[in-house]
């Protein structure tokens, strides 16, 4: 529990965990010096392509699950 008699303190570590996350993602942009990465593009696809995978599976798994609810 977050103390305080207002949202001040939730307000505020809201922020700081969206703010990490996003320094997080910008960071993962940055291919590591031990990895041999190859060629920038690909990393930077494969980044991407795995985190749309990673989004889009739940969602067609919940519209199939819908889907199959109403039969």
């Amino acid at each position: 529990r977050i103390t305080g008699n207002n949202n001040i303190g939730t307000w505020l570590m809201a922020s700081v965990g969206i703010a990490t996350c996003m320094a997080v993602i910008g960071f993962s942009f940055i291919p590591p010096s031990s990895i041999p990465t190859g060629n920038l593009a690909v990393y930077e696809g494969l980044l991407i392509g795995g985190s749309l995978l990673f989004v889009l599976l739940p969602l067609i798994w919940l519209k199939w699950r819908s889907r199959k609810s109403h039969d």
